[in-house]
């Protein structure tokens, strides 16, 4: 029989694999969706008797060489950096200040969250002072 503390236990996995299996099925759909559009390019140059054009990559045998977009984003590191410190120090909060006594004991689980968040912070601060 299934105990309340393996559900609790099991949920964080089983909540990622939900996610991984999301993000797969949606890319999935934007593959087969750019096929049809290249499949009805295709065949539209077929009945006006232009030559076919080339078939593009969809996928690169690497995805680091894909392209990148164009834009960048000189602020990422402070959002990603706000986000994660936040997240981190709102865990640690809950856990500590909680109600159920036996989660007093993992107020620090949050932790990395927190310290990656300060590190992006901490490196888009440096990165700034650099350029300036």
């Amino acid at each position: 029989m299934i105990t309340e503390d393996a559900i609790i236990s099991i949920g964080p996995f089983v909540l990622i694999f939900g996610i991984f299996v999301i993000l797969g099925l949606a890319n999935s759909r934007e593959k087969r969706r750019r096929i049809e559009l290249i499949h009805q390019e295709r065949m539209a140059a077929i009945e006006k008797g232009v030559p076919l054009p080339e078939l593009p990559e969809l996928d690169s045998p690497n995805p680091w060489n894909r392209p990148r977009p164009e834009k960048s984003y000189p602020n990422a590191a402070l959002i990603w950096g706000i986000i994660l410190l936040s997240a981190g120090a709102g865990g640690m909060g809950a856990l500590a200040l909680s109600r159920v006594p036996w989660l007093h004991e993992y107020w620090s689980t949050p932790l990395p969250l927190a310290l990656a968040g300060f590190g992006l912070l901490l490196y888009h601060f440096l990165a700034r002072r650099r350029t300036e």
